[in-house]
């Protein structure tokens, strides 16, 4: 009799065993794990893709419904900036899978340490004024990686990594006291920014042209 209820009870804490690890396993087994960093990547470039293929299919106008995807992607950047991503290793320099749209904008892969030389040769193509690369260090630590001036003194073209690098320099306090407009160029996937006092001016023209901008509006 003694025999017959230990071997019951021990088969009930079998069974209750495996119910729990049952349970365990469909808890934290059923969904997969995501790195909160890798989700934040994935989004900001599902966005920014949406973002061009919306401004592709709208003619490029850049509408409240385009730039909803761009101002999205940017949110994205800085919940990726302020999570310290890129101290675990993370990037949004390069996207991993395929961007459907790199055929119509193909993305040119040049040196950083020529970028500058090359944005500037393009205004310079695509202007009746004169460009020139500012050869004075920047004292802002703003991270930028170069300025070309107009020859007029009316614009100020601030080239950068990325945009992100841009956002980062607005969250640490800078620019705020300049008038100045940002984003990509379409031709490298850099960050540049405008600083002008009138928008309205030739060489605000002149680089909304050569970056693939609609306006500055």
């Amino acid at each position: 009799m003694f025999i017959k209820y230990s071997l019951r009870i021990i088969a009930l804490s079998f069974t209750l065993l495996l119910i729990s690890g049952c349970s365990q396993s469909n808890q934290y087994g059923g969904g997969g794990y995501e790195d909160p960093c890798e989700t934040l990547r994935n989004n900001y470039w599902s966005e920014y893709q949406a973002y061009k293929d919306a401004r592709a299919a709208n003619n490029g106008v850049e509408d409240a419904a385009v730039m909803s995807h761009y101002y999205a992607s940017g949110e994205y950047a800085i919940q990726f900036s302020e999570s310290d991503c890129e101290a675990q290793g993370y990037s949004l320099e390069t996207e991993e899978s395929g961007d459907s749209s790199q055929s119509e904008n193909e993305i040119v892969d040049i040196p950083e340490s020529d970028i500058v030389y090359e944005i500037t040769d393009r205004l310079n193509n695509n202007s009746s004024l004169g460009w020139s690369i500012d050869q004075a260090n920047d004292i802002t630590g703003s991270n930028v990686i170069g300025v070309t001036l107009s020859d007029d003194g009316q614009c100020g073209v601030w080239i950068f990594n990325s945009v992100m690098d841009i956002m980062r320099a607005y969250d640490n306090g800078l620019f705020q006291y300049s008038s100045n407009w940002y984003g990509i160029d379409e031709q490298t996937q850099y960050g540049i920014m405008l600083i002008t006092e009138d928008q309205n001016n030739q060489c605000a023209d002149d680089l909304i042209r050569t970056v693939g901008w609609d306006s500055l509006e």
